[in-house]
Parts: structure tokens; C-alpha cells; sequence
């Protein structure tokens, strides 16, 4: 080789791309530096029909590049010129590199084909990139879309708290007010009644006594939409639940009837909390007619009690430890537009003068001004889990 060769190849050797050049039977003569790091081999007296073997050269899919395809071989046999291909080498580490190059024919003086060239530079990381950055666009709308549904659904959700709390209020004053207009109504029916008492007058007695009856069942209700509205008294006492629930299960049974099976699950470490336990024995109560009306071909109600624990605050629940009862049956189900409404008062799936609409929202009233939540999972077909979440060992708030 004369000097100004081995300068040539000298220069060669320093460039960032690797270079492989063939004589005009496409013989391999020469190989840089960078092309021998690239192939982890460096092989020369190598002919076109033996390239894809002796540097282990395969397609991107994986498969062995055709011998006849590959670039150099066809700027060799063809005078192609082979622009950006790509294939991919298997180093003998077992190492892959992503290869992307241009081949080219070289000519002498004489314009005769004395050879070829093959220059490849390393694509792999840029193609990683590539690939991550299409998945990424690929999921962006997604990403987009969940985002934007996760903002509309904390939105309704906020504005579905706004408008309990508002409704709250209002109900809340009217149920007070009606309730003294329901006492003076009571009182003078009870003096009626007793300035009566001597007369032997049957229809008369008939008419106090219905007055009475309307009146207890109105107190009632007013009950019920001071309980939702945050406002009625309680009376916080330490509570075993689980013995609570445990002496009502007879209670329950003749409620839900004897085509539905009742279950408990006790936890034992969810048992001792604050509560009012005769509001809670009606929450209970309420859940268990609730659930025997959604299967009126029978089924299964389960009361579970379990413990909980939050780390964060969680909409208006402050972090710490809170007793959970569920109570879950196998009935209808309901679909999320009624789920959203089910704790509205007055609101109810069911027929005419067979339910007040008042069951949920009494039970999620009382739930709050305990200091705890209520929450519904139910699904159309697949049955109702109302999870009742209460404070556990902890100072009760004070009657709103």
C-alpha cells in the first residue's frame, strides 16, 4: 500500500460513520474503525454472497437479510446507488445495533466500476427515541381524553356536593319550621282529645285519632330531612357495631322475608367506634329495606364490617381510621344516573306510596354530621354495595 493510502485510511479510520469499501468483484478490502466497533468483527476477502452471514446482518424484523438485497451487493452487481436503508447487526455478544446506510459505486478514470462503498452510522437510540415518541403521541389523545373526563367527573362532583349542601340548607329550615307547626298541631290535637274524652262521640274520636296518626307519621319525616340536612340531635356513645348488627340480625331476617338469605362478615378491628347507635340501627334498618325491595325474587344480603384507613384527605374526610358496614345485595342494581340522585331527598326508583325518598338521604345526612361518608357501587343487573364509613375511636363532632 503507498503512503497516501494508508494516510487515506488513516482518515478513514477517524470519521464518526463507519466506511466499508470492495473491489470491482465487491470483495471486502477495507473496513474502518467505527464500521469494526459497529459489527463487533472486522472480516476481509468477504464476497457479496457471503456479507449477511459473516456479519450476522438481519432485517428489522429479525429475519436474515437476503444476501442479493442488501445495499453493497447491490451497488456492487448493479451500480445502485442505496440511499438510508436499514438493517439491523448482531454482534457476536449477542448485542443488536440498528444500522442505517448509503452504498454507492465507485468509478476509475476510465469510468469503469473499480469497486464500492458503504458508509453506516449507529440509528438505534435515535430509533428508540422515535418509537417511544410515536407511543407517546399515539397515546396522548388518550391521555388527553382521561384527563378531561377525570376534570368533568371532580366537576360534577363538586357540583353535585354544592347542590346537596344547598339543598341541605333549605330543607333543613323548612323541616324545622314544619316540625314546630307540627308540634302545636300535635299538642292541641292531644288537649281536643282529652276535653272530648267525655263525649260518646265515635266519629269524632275516629277524626283525633287519624289527626294524631298524620301527625307522628309528618314528625317522622321531618325527621328524616333534619337527619339529611345535618341537623337532628345525637347522641355519640362509644358502640361495639359489631354486637349492634349481631342483635339486630333476627330483626333483619323477618324484614327482608324468607326468600332472602342474610350473611354477616365481622371485622374485629373496626367494632368500638363513636356513634349514635339508635340512628345507626335505622340506617341499618333503611339498608336492609332497601335491599329486600331490589330483590323481589329473593337473593342475598351481606353486611360486612371492616376497617379503613386514609393516609390523605379524601373529599371530607380527614385522614385516620374509619369503620366501614356494607351492605351489599345480589338485587337489580341501578345505573349511574340514579346512583348520582339516590341520595337526593325525595328521590326514588320505586312505585307510588311505596317509598318517601327519604331512606338514602337520612342515611347520607347522618353519615356526614358523624363525620364520616357514605358511598354506592351498584351496576344495572349486577346487584348494590352501600358502604357506610364512620369515624373510628375518635372525638364525635358536636350535634349540628
Amino acid at each position: 500500500m503507498k503512503l497516501d493510502q494508508i494516510e487515506y485510511a488513516t482518515i478513514l479510520d477517524q470519521l464518526g460513520e463507519g466506511v466499508i469499501v470492495t473491489d470491482a468483484t465487491g470483495r471486502i478490502t477495507f473496513v474502518n474503525e467505527t464500521a469494526i466497533r459497529l459489527h463487533g468483527v472486522k472480516r476481509l476477502d468477504v464476497e457479496p454472497d457471503d456479507y449477511s452471514d459473516h456479519y450476522h446482518l438481519f432485517t428489522e424484523d429479525g429475519e436474515p437479510y437476503p444476501p442479493e438485497k442488501l445495499p453493497l451487493t447491490r451497488a456492487v452487481r448493479d451500480a445502485e446507488i442505496v440511499s438510508d436503508a436499514r438493517w439491523m447487526i448482531r454482534r457476536p455478544d449477542g448485542s443488536e445495533v440498528l444500522a442505517i446506510g448509503t452504498a454507492r459505486p465507485l468509478f476509475d478514470a476510465d469510468n469503469r466500476q473499480s469497486g464500492a462503498v458503504l458508509t453506516i452510522r449507529d440509528d438505534t437510540a435515535r430509533h428508540a427515541a422515535e418509537n417511544q415518541l410515536a407511543r407517546l403521541n399515539e397515546t396522548l389523545e388518550q391521555r388527553i381524553t382521561e384527563a378531561v373526563a377525570e376534570r368533568e367527573s371532580l366537576e360534577a362532583a363538586y357540583r353535585q356536593s354544592q347542590k346537596m349542601e344547598a339543598v341541605g340548607q333549605l330543607t333543613g329550615g323548612i323541616a324545622h319550621d314544619f316540625n314546630n307547626l307540627l308540634t302545636v298541631i300535635s299538642g292541641s290535637t292531644e288537649l281536643l282529645a282529652m276535653r272530648l274524652s267525655a263525649h260518646d262521640d265515635e266519629k269524632t274520636h275516629q277524626h283525633l285519632l287519624g289527626i294524631a296518626k298524620a301527625a307522628d307519621k309528618a314528625a317522622s319525616l321531618t325527621q328524616r330531612l333534619l337527619a339529611f340536612s345535618r341537623r337532628q340531635p345525637l347522641d355519640y356513645r362509644k358502640t361495639d357495631i359489631n354486637a349492634l348488627i349481631a342483635s339486630l340480625e333476627e330483626l333483619f331476617a323477618r324484614t327482608i322475608g324468607e326468600t332472602i338469605m342474610l350473611q354477616t362478615d365481622f371485622s374485629p378491628g373496626a367494632n368500638v367506634i363513636h356513634v349514635d347507635a339508635n340512628q345507626l340501627e335505622n340506617v341499618l334498618l333503611n339498608l336492609a329495606l332497601n335491599a329486600r325491595d331490589a330483590m323481589p325474587d329473593g337473593g342475598v344480603v351481606t353486611i360486612r364490617t371492616a376497617r379503613e384507613s386514609l393516609a390523605e384527605r379524601r373529599d371530607e374526610l380527614l385522614p385516620g381510621d374509619y369503620a366501614v358496614i356494607a351492605v351489599s345485595d345480589t338485587g337489580t342494581g341501578m345505573d349511574e344516573a340514579t346512583r348520582i340522585q339516590a341520595f337526593e331527598p325525595f328521590f326514588t326508583t320505586k312505585g307510588v306510596g311505596k317509598g318517601t325518598g327519604l331512606g338514602l338521604s337520612m342515611i347520607y345526612g347522618f353519615a356526614k354530621q358523624s363525620g364520616g361518608d357514605v358511598e354506592i357501587d351498584s351496576r344495572p343487573g349486577e346487584g348494590t354495595t352501600v358502604r357506610v364509613l364512620l369515624p373510628v375511636d375518635r372525638p364525635a363532632p358536636s350535634p349540628a
